[in-house]
Order: C-alpha cells, then structure tokens, then sequence
C-alpha cells in the first residue's frame, strides 16, 4: 500500500535544496508578521491614535518587554515629518498645516522662519535625524508587510493601490481597480479584500507616515519624501520593497531565509498558510479566523465570491495557477503529516509513549521493506492520514472517553497535557504561545488576585511545553 500510494502521488515536487521556496517557511511567517503587527501598534500608540486590532491590545504589554516600542511622541512626530519636508522644497505654511503641532517651523518674535533654520533647529534638538529615518521607516515598512501579506494581492493590485479611498471602512474591506484592459467607469471590475484589524491599524500607519511624512499617494511606495511638486507614481516593483521591509522588521537577510522575496511572495504565503489552517496545522489562528469570517460576511452581502469560503477555498483562490495551488497544499499537508508522526519527534500527553512506539513500529517496518523515510512521508499524505486537533494538542479518544472533571486551559473542553487521550506536537505550539501570554498578562491584575496560583501553573504548563517541544516562547 505504501509502494503504491507513493508511486501514484510522487509527481515532481519542489526540491527545497535546490531552489529557495517562493512562499515563506512558517517559523519566518510567524515571526514577520508578529512583530509587524507589534510594531504598527507601537507606533499607534505613541502617537496617540486609536489601535483596532483587539488581539494585539491584548498581547502588547507583555510582547512590548521583548520586542522594541516605537520611541518617539506624537509632538516628535510632527516635529520630525516638519523636518523632512523642509529639505524637500516644502513652503512654511504648508508644513504648518500638514504638521500643526511641531515646533520647528513656527514663528519666533515675529521672524518668519526660513528652510534653513528649520534644519538647524531640528538637528540642534534632536541630534541626529538618522535615528528618526529608522523608527519611522520600519513602522512604515511594518505596515507595508501587514497589508501584504494578509490581503494576499497580485504584485499589480499592490502597485496601484491608492490610499486615498482604497479603505472601505463600512464593508471593512480593500477596494483595488481590476481594469485588466476593461472599462471601468462604473467600478464594475473592481475587486474586494476583507480588511480585518490589523490591516486597518496598518493603513492608519501608512496614511500618518506615507501619507504626511513621505507625500506618496500609493500604499506601497518607498521611504523617501517626494519634493514640492513631484508627482508620485506606482511602482513597478516590489521586491525590494519586500526586501527592505523583511531587513528592517527581523534582522535578518536573504542569506538567513530559503525564500524568495518579491512581489509574489505575500500571496503565495498565505496560501501557505490558509492550507496548513485547512489540514490542520495552526499558525496566527486569529488573523486566519477573521479572514474567513469576514469573507463570509461579505459573500452574504454579495461582495465576494462565495467559492473563497474557508481556508482551502481562499487558498485556492489566492493560487488559481493549478500546479501552485496543488504543490502548495502538498506541501502543507506533508508538514504536517511530519509534525505528527516523526519518528525522531518530541511528544507530549497521555497518549504520547504509544504514539511515538507506534509511529517507530511502523517506520521501522517499512524502512525493512526496503521504503524510504521520505516515500513512507508521501504515502502517508496519499492516504490522507487525519487526527482531530483541538488547539492546544490531538485528541485521539472518542466520545466514550470524555473526562467531565478534566481542568481546562485557554477555553478549550480538552487540556492534552493532562489529558490521557492526547498528543502534542509542535504543530500545538501558536496555542500554547497564546495560553503563555494571555496569562502573563494576568498576574497582579485587579480582579485576578483569587486566581494567582492558578495563572501561575498556567504559564509554568504552557512554558514546559513549549521549551520541551523546543519553541521559543514568543
């Protein structure tokens, strides 16, 4: 059965080896896009501006002692933005209105100010204007990656989006042009995007930074200030965007990755993403969540179409290319097929010893047959092997099994730590990254002190799970 599942299923796939993948890996996802979203908050925030996104309002305190807060203040903000288009042409007036509270470019005892003291005072207070670009580009950057990544767009939709109204917040959705060669007088072709939260967080960043400081016009353009009288254009590549904004948010470059980065790999991705939701390998499950709900709102309105319904069904949607769309969720389903029955695997719950003998037997069974590791892999998402995932584990018991008097943690009817018909595996691992920090944020909370100890065995769990399955506990 394994020969021949194999021998069926075992068209060319991509060679990870050979050519870099042109999604990005789920450990990189992750990661880009929390603290892009952590960092458009932080920005928000300093500013004094409304924060949507009620996940991240939620996390942010205890994320804000690990990752960097944007450092400057609404008045530096304008300060800086007065600055910034003083040395492009901008005329004094005009920098008052766009930046009225900042403090550089007013009067003083009835002189008017010119271009050049503005800069003189500008760098006379703050120093160095180096250390501003940087702040300010990365939270511009960052929210360029939420956009992108969670509205999943073809590189030309992200091109010519406007940000002058290309936000509809009534719908909460993204309205891009579709012209592809057709009259479009009557918004006929137009296409919708849902804008879930922290997509809206992430326009307001865009509008405050590259609206105001930068003078663009289009969503994704790059972090230079236009002058007095340029005419801002589309532009006609992202890939350095990509580049840029992934630098500048991680550390890392493209060295560090087995990725491609251009204007394709935000769709790609979170297709990705959405298959491996669909087999049942969760990764940022509330930002996955919003998006398929808020698309079926839509549908019912009739402002999408009802095909994209669910994880797979956006997925697909997202690659319509038929060979992409079938080796991406090949993809996902071999991953997780390798989280769930690696022989070599970490496991944990009641069921863990008898999962990880019988994955060995089996293995070890087939190997003698002569099969590969990786033949036996690919049989195995042939047959389509399937175990219930209840967030934080697998349960493999039945209805009969049902504990009423089992403890439960972070909403589930189920703790597969405790729980004797359970497995966790690291696929497990973004929930109980979410059970770690909701709780952190409980301790000394008013309204909490009852539950101290409980909140404390709570995170001391979550943190044993985590580190035993060898993930990083943000």
């Amino acid at each position: 059965m394994i020969r021949k599942a194999y021998e069926k299923g075992n068209k060319k796939k991509y060679d990870s080896k050979s050519e870099k993948l042109p999604y990005l890996e789920t450990n990189i996802f992750d990661l880009t896009l929390r603290k892009a979203s952590f960092n458009v908050v932080s920005f928000l925030k300093s500013v004094d501006e409304k924060v949507n996104d009620p996940v991240m309002e939620q996390h942010y305190d205890v994320l804000a002692t690990m990752y960097e807060k944007f450092p400057y203040s609404k008045k530096e903000f304008h300060d800086y933005g007065a600055y910034r288009l003083s040395q492009q042409g901008y005329s004094i007036t005009y920098i008052n209105t766009a930046f009225p509270e900042n403090e550089v470019a007013k009067l003083v005892s009835n002189v008017p100010v010119t271009i050049s003291m503005v800069n003189t005072r500008f760098r006379n207070k703050y120093e160095s204007s180096n250390i501003f670009r940087v702040s300010f580009n990365k939270a511009y950057l960052s929210a360029q990656w939420v956009i992108g990544t969670l509205m999943g767009a073809r590189p030309n939709v992200y091109s010519d989006l406007k940000l002058d109204g290309c936000l509809d917040l009534e719908d909460k959705t993204i309205v891009s042009e579709e012209h592809k060669g057709r009259d479009n007088r009557w918004n006929l072709f137009n296409d919708r995007w849902v804008a879930i939260p922290i997509i809206i967080d992430a326009f307001k960043v865009i509008e405050l930074i590259g609206g105001k400081i930068f003078q663009k016009k289009y969503v994704f353009s790059s972090t230079y200030t236009l002058s007095a009288g340029e005419i801002n254009t589309p532009t006609t590549s992202l890939s350095w965007i990509t580049e840029q904004a992934f630098s500048a948010i991680t550390g890392l470059s493209l060295k560090d990755i087995n990725s491609k980065l251009n204007g394709y790999v935000f769709r790609h991705s979170l297709a990705h993403q959405m298959y491996r939701a669909d087999v049942g390998l969760p990764i940022i499950s509330y930002q996955l969540k919003h998006i398929v709900s808020a698309t079926d709102a839509l549908s019912r309105k009739g402002k999408v179409s009802q095909t994209t319904l669910g994880y797979g069904g956006i997925a697909n949607q997202l690659t319509n290319d038929q060979s992409k769309s079938l080796d991406m969720r090949h993809a996902a389903e071999l991953e997780a097929i390798k989280a769930n029955f690696d022989p070599t695997g970490k496991y944990m719950g009641g069921k863990a010893d008898e999962h990880i003998l019988t994955i060995k037997k089996f293995f070890n069974g087939c190997m003698e047959a002569g099969y590969s590791e990786d033949e036996i892999y690919e049989a195995m998402v042939k047959q389509g092997l399937a175990i219930i995932n209840v967030g934080s584990g697998y349960c493999f018991g039945g209805v009969e099994n049902f504990d009423e008097t089992l403890p439960c943690i972070g909403g589930l009817r189920c703790n597969p730590v405790r729980c004797h018909n359970a497995v966790v595996t690291k696929a497990n691992a973004p929930k109980w990254r979410e059970i770690y920090l909701s709780n952190l944020k409980l301790i000394g909370l008013d309204g909490y002190e009852d539950r101290q100890d409980q909140i404390g065995e709570a995170i001391e769990e979550s943190k044993r799970v985590l580190e035993y399955l060898g993930e990083d506990l943000i």
